[in-house]
């Protein structure tokens, strides 16, 4: 592979894939760690870890990364990620292997096959003994409850295992994958500690699933890193680029990371897009060095690669511009909660065009849908959490941007059309 090649497999990082090299989030890591190095036999059930945020916060990356570190603090625990998108057809799969990594016991002890001998049920899961069984199936979501009662005998002995669930916030969306979660919640049994990767919403949504007991420390907010954890980010990433590129890289990284990092705001998907931009400018260029033209290449290439993305944010909220914008400005204004930010949408309807209020309209049938799809795109998050704090801007300049799709004339009409629904 010539370095051409290996540059553009750089630039190709997605975004969703998991940072080149992963920083900050110490405290997030080691919070989740000792959830399970805490646990004891019969303690209080609910073990479960939040990791919430908006889209490109890195809640992805840091389930990646906490189970990356797990081995190093817990030799022999055990870190299992639960497929998304959910499907209840993997519950079986999901049990089968919790028995495996925990316990020890063989797959093949697992499965069941139509016959008089086979090697499943919950007796046999839990001994690896063969038993008499007419059902096909690795272990199923109906018989977990005797399935517990079957390991008890052996629960000291068990690896200590993290579930990672990603997409947390969809909870609902799997009735088997719920009543999983909701058991491996509530036991005392089984070493498990849940950790969960999802929006701003994420613990309202385990709320209604019965996964409630959530207190403070349980709930780890995901924001933007601080500027040095951003720059250190984009040293070792692109230091990595560097050694991986055959013949290496004229000058040095840390220069470009000292000047790409700013602009992320320490915004986790941002700084992946820098990146990206940095490869994608290399690529482009005659001169392989970290050199000043190169580098104002990468730094514009990295304002579209941003622009690009609010783009997709604005358009995952399926919100009229004028409207995302009015919330925003409500945001800037003064403290703005749920119902504030309803409002809000309600009072800058009239000012669409006949064609977008009817795209509105047809999209949500009341200002809280809309409000929840603008969550769900991170176009806003909640600051804290969602009973009692106010709504935030995941990142400024997505409102710089958002509001620079408008005229000066229809932002001066939202400011107007606004004022009275903030003022009180």
């Amino acid at each position: 592979m010539d370095w051409r090649e290996k540059l553009a497999r750089w630039a190709n990082v997605g975004e969703r894939g998991a940072p080149v090299a992963f920083a900050g989030r110490e405290r997030e890591i080691d919070l989740a760690i000792r959830q399970l190095e805490a646990w004891q036999p019969g303690t209080m059930p609910g073990r479960t870890v939040v990791a919430q945020g908006a889209p490109g916060a890195g809640k992805t990356a840091l389930l990646g990364e906490i189970a990356r570190r797990l081995p190093e603090r817990l030799p022999n625990a055990e870190a299992i990620y639960m497929p998304t998108p959910w499907i209840d057809d993997n519950v079986p799969n999901v049990l089968e292997e919790l028995a495996v990594k925990m316990a020890g016991v063989p797959a093949d002890a697992l499965r069941t096959t139509k016959g008089s001998e086979t090697a499943a049920g919950v007796k046999a899961v839990a001994t690896a003994r063969r038993a008499e069984s007419r059902s096909v199936s690795p272990p199923t979501l109906q018989t977990w409850r005797a399935f517990s009662r079957e390991f008890e005998r052996v629960a000291p002995q068990m690896n200590p295992t993290l579930l990672l669930i990603d997409e947390i916030q969809r909870i609902g969306e799997g009735e088997a994958t719920r009543d999983l979660l909701y058991n491996l919640h509530d036991q005392t049994t089984f070493p498990v500690v849940l950790v969960c990767g999802g929006l701003s919403t994420s613990a309202a949504r385990l709320g209604e699933a019965g996964l409630s007991r959530l207190d403070e420390g349980s709930i780890l907010r995901i924001d933007a890193l601080t500027a040095g954890e951003a720059q250190r980010s984009l040293e070792e990433s692109l230091g990595i680029m560097a050694d991986d590129v055959v013949g290496g890289i004229a000058g040095h990284p840390d220069r470009w990371a000292r000047a790409l990092a700013p602009p992320t705001q320490g915004w986790p998907q941002h700084v992946t897009c820098h990146f990206r931009a940095a490869a994608e400018a290399l690529l482009a260029s005659d001169r392989l060095a970290f050199d000043d033209a190169n580098l104002r290449d990468a730094l514009a290439r990295a304002e579209d690669n941003m622009r690009h993305y609010y783009d997709r944010r604005l358009e995952a909220s399926r919100t009229q511009t004028m409207v995302v914008y009015a919330v925003h400005e409500a945001i800037n204004a003064r403290t703005t909660r749920r119902t504030d930010a309803m409002a809000v949408v309600d009072a800058v309807r009239p000012l669409l065009g006949r064609h977008d209020a009817e795209d509105h309209d047809a999209t949500f049938r009341r200002a809280g849908e809309c409000i929840n799809q603008m969550l769900y795109a991170g176009v806003v998050a909640y600051a804290t959490n969602v009973t009692t704090s106010p709504l935030s801007i995941p990142i400024p300049s997505m409102a710089a941007h958002i509001a620079g799709l408008l005229t000066t004339d229809q932002r001066e009409a939202v400011r107007r059309a606004i004022g009275p629904a903030i003022a009180h």
